[in-house]
């Protein structure tokens, strides 16, 4: 991919010009790539906080059963 972006460029764009589109394409994919780490990374986040919540509530309704005397299911 790399090479086929680089002969493309020595191919559509005048010398002078080849630094500076290949600084804007660098620029814009950079860009993509910290917008999409970003939404990821906070997703994950979100997932990882619903599971620990759950695992929490899990382990209060097992102590107040267990504080009320109820039957636990050990499965």
């Amino acid at each position: 991919m790399a090479h086929a972006f680089l002969a493309a460029c020595e191919a559509l764009v005048t010398p002078e010009r080849v630094a500076d589109e290949m600084k804007a394409v660098s620029e814009d994919l950079f860009g993509y790539l910290d917008t999409f780490s970003d939404s990821m990374v906070a997703e994950f986040l979100a997932e990882r906080d619903r599971w620990i919540a759950s695992a929490a509530s899990a382990r209060a309704e097992t102590v107040r059963q267990i504080i009320a005397g109820d039957e636990i299911d050990t499965r």
